[in-house]
């Protein structure tokens, strides 16, 4: 991910040119606006507990003295100083990215706190979003929400995102960002199960994300030494049923299997299954009374 030392001069300068109408955003999350409706509301209060100490000064005066902090590791200061440069100017997408910055650039170096500084830092990249009117500033805002919630390991918020920022502006560094951790975290086979014990045997393949609805996934499945298997699925799940006791099987299920989340199978998984024997038991058929030997 963006690991490297934010600079928050170079996200001045590279919010600098935004400007333009307001927008209806492709990349929504009604939770993470309503955060930045309480974060404000938490700087305003911490701006107004060191007001002598930011009294006058602008908004890139305040960001300057933060950068500067972050450089000699009190991001407790910088955090202070960029929340200050927002209620300065809070619809200045730069001032709530520079804060966002702050918080990847505490977890980077480890610092006390970092938990609860990279959520509230994702919420200021959120917020930066909502606020930019261009493209590239959007992808940019996007990329680094990305990057905090990955830090959390919010998987699925961070691919939509990476997505988002993709679809704003592809970047090259970006894009093999995006590329791996979907690979990784994005859409999958988890594991899978063979259902033995029943008197007609399957075998269950478990998947990361919800299957997409209203699909006829037997393209997407072949079955080698059956030719009697029926595909169901549902909601995580595919079920290759209509199998048989003691019999090996060869399943493939194969690339481009679509999910409810826009992804598709990256990669065709081969599995060579055995279906066992049932485990062996003893029941009365009907009501019936087991008596002492003697």
């Amino acid at each position: 991910m963006l690991h490297a030392l934010r600079s928050l001069v170079v996200l001045l300068i590279l919010f600098g040119a935004n400007a333009g109408a307001a927008e209806i955003k492709p990349f929504a999350r009604e939770d993470m606006a309503s955060d930045a409706v309480r974060l404000t509301e938490t700087l305003r209060v911490a701006t107004a507990a060191i007001g002598a100490q930011v009294k006058g000064k602008t908004p890139q005066q305040l960001l300057t003295e933060a950068a500067k902090a972050v450089v000699g590791g009190d991001f407790s200061a910088a955090e202070k100083l960029a929340g200050a440069a927002i209620i300065a100017a809070p619809k200045d997408p730069a001032n709530w990215l520079a804060y966002a910055g702050v918080a990847a650039a505490a977890d980077d170096a480890k610092a006390d706190d970092r938990y609860e500084l990279v959520t509230r830092g994702a919420t200021a990249a959120y917020a930066a979003y909502l606020r930019s009117t261009t493209p590239d500033a959007q992808a940019a805002a996007l990329a680094e929400l990305a990057d905090l919630l990955a830090r959390h390991e919010q998987w699925r918020p961070a691919l939509d995102a990476l997505k988002a920022s993709l679809d704003r502006h592809d970047l090259v560094d970006v894009r093999k960002i995006y590329e791996a951790m979907r690979a990784e975290h994005g859409f999958r086979i988890l594991d899978y199960k063979v259902d033995n014990e029943s008197a007609l045997p399957r075998v269950c393949f478990n998947f990361s994300e919800p299957l997409a609805r209203r699909t006829d996934f037997s393209p997407y499945i072949a079955v080698s030494g059956s030719s009697d298997a029926a595909i169901s699925n549902e909601d995580q799940q595919i079920c290759v049923e209509g199998l048989k006791h003691g019999e090996r099987y060869a399943i493939v299920l194969r690339q481009g299997l679509p999910s409810a989340v826009g992804e598709s199978l990256l990669t065709s998984a081969d599995y060579e299954i055995y279906v066992r024997d049932r485990s062996p038991q003893a029941h009365f058929a009907g009501r019936a009374y087991v008596l002492p030997r003697q």
